[in-house]
């Protein structure tokens, strides 16, 4: 087994996790046969991104991100924050003031 280790993601982890985004998300399109929506693919990316951004301007306040780390490869990452708003639509708002898990990806190499 590898040695996993899980903590809070740094300034310096940026431009990996990002990376991570990129493979996960292109990976699962992929693999769901929907990876020529390249523009969704795009959006869903950029999404994440501004995620992890926000975690940082915000110290872990409005979205909180932890990652797996195997040696120098960062191959996971999970993210709690406020409700998506498809969910604040879907049920009235009823769970607007609730948070979730809104962000877990594996790096394929490690599923």
């Amino acid at each position: 087994m590898n040695n996993v280790e899980i903590r809070r993601p740094e300034i310096k982890d940026i431009e990996k996790i990002n990376e991570l985004f990129r493979i996960v998300i292109i990976d699962t399109f992929t693999k769901e046969g929907i990876g020529h929506m390249l523009e969704d693919i795009d959006e869903e990316i950029e999404t994440k991104r501004v995620y992890l951004e926000r975690d940082f301007e915000s110290h872990g306040e409005q979205r909180y991100f932890l990652i797996a780390v195997d040696g120098n490869h960062i191959i996971g990452s999970i993210e709690y924050g406020p409700v998506s708003e498809l969910i604040s639509k879907s049920t009235n708002a009823t769970f607007k003031n609730l948070c979730e898990v809104g962000t877990v990806l594996v790096h394929p190499d490690y599923r």
